[in-house]
């Protein structure tokens, strides 16, 4: 009896089979069934032993098994915690932004192509300014960086070059009359052509474009407008008015310059003043462009024998007309 009751004590304190022993995990605690059992066993005989061990035996085993179904899930949480927060290889995260998933050079996205671009400026979008002049930055990278062939730099750059002359004929056209642009289409032309003129600063502040490029900066776009500006004042005061009889050629041309001039200039300095960039200079532009072509007109009629009438008016323009 006492050996059998020493085998049980040593059954009930092995390690359960199978199940990892971590340390500081508690001790199991016998149930009251089991200290009973031990109270009663001096009492009793060893045949009567026999059912009690099988009954615990199986007990043991049935806890056991199911020990080895509840390890798996715990394992499974445990491992859980390193995996959290992983992704597969190859697949992207849900949490991750989108615009670090794809490579997106440029503006935001992919550089849109010359044909693409071409076809943006002859339907007159002066949006694809901005793309156009990263196309050219991303040309003078390639020209410095030096992976590029010769022949494939000058093909590029000519394409380039191409759209910027759309580009500049679609701007300078909407400045050529800009009284007759819709405002916000004036703003955005306006605004192409202050870009410009920064481009060039910072070319001019840079250096020269690689030796392989041909130098097209600067581009001076906005002498450009101001030559566009004179070509206009040209047209605007060399029309021929019709006045009433009795006034001769000289009087007729030089009465509808004076009426012509200050209408124009009261238009600029009401209109289109408050839409250029003060650094344009839109007024003194307009005043001297007219300016110029007045006195040379006033120059070649000099150069003429003029009768007393024509005389008189020319001094009568000289000194008090034009002055005020």
């Amino acid at each position: 009896m006492l050996k059998m009751m020493t085998f049980q004590g040593l059954a009930g304190q092995r390690p359960m089979p199978g199940a990892p022993d971590f340390p500081g995990s508690p001790q199991k605690l016998r149930s009251t069934s089991e200290v009973e059992s031990e109270a009663s066993m001096s009492e009793t005989s060893s045949e009567d032993l026999v059912p009690p061990l099988e009954a615990e035996v199986a007990q043991e085993r049935d806890e056991e098994d199911a020990s080895k179904k509840k390890k798996p899930k715990g394992l499974a949480s445990m491992f859980s915690i390193f995996t959290k927060g992983k992704k597969k290889k190859g697949q992207p995260s849900s949490a991750e932004p989108e615009d670090k998933r794809e490579s997106r050079p440029g503006l935001g996205g992919p550089l849109p192509t010359v044909e693409e671009l071409k076809a943006d400026l002859d339907c007159g979008r002066l949006e694809a300014a901005e793309p156009l002049m990263a196309l050219e930055r991303e040309l003078q990278a390639m020209a410095a960086a030096g992976g590029a062939s010769e022949e494939e730099l000058v093909q590029r750059q000519s394409k380039v070059e191409a759209l910027y002359v759309l580009l500049r004929n679609q701007v300078l056209s909407l400045l050529r009359r800009p009284l007759e642009v819709p405002p916000e289409r004036l703003r955005q032309a306006l605004a192409v052509l202050a870009e410009q003129e920064r481009e060039d600063r910072r070319a001019l502040a840079t250096g020269s474009e690689p030796s392989i490029l041909v130098a097209t900066r600067p581009r001076h776009w906005l002498q450009r407008w101001r030559q566009g500006v004179a070509q206009e004042a040209e047209e605007r005061l060399s029309q021929l008015a019709t006045y009433a009889d009795g006034l001769s050629e000289a009087e007729r041309k030089f009465l509808y310059m004076g009426r012509t001039m200050k209408e124009d200039l009261e238009a600029v300095v009401e209109r289109l003043k408050p839409l250029f960039p003060a650094e344009f200079g839109v007024v003194a532009a307009y005043a001297e462009s007219y300016h110029r072509y007045i006195a040379a007109q006033l120059a070649a009629l000099a150069q003429f024998e003029l009768c007393d009438r024509d005389t008189y008016m020319l001094l009568l323009w000289v000194q008090k007309l034009y002055p005020k």
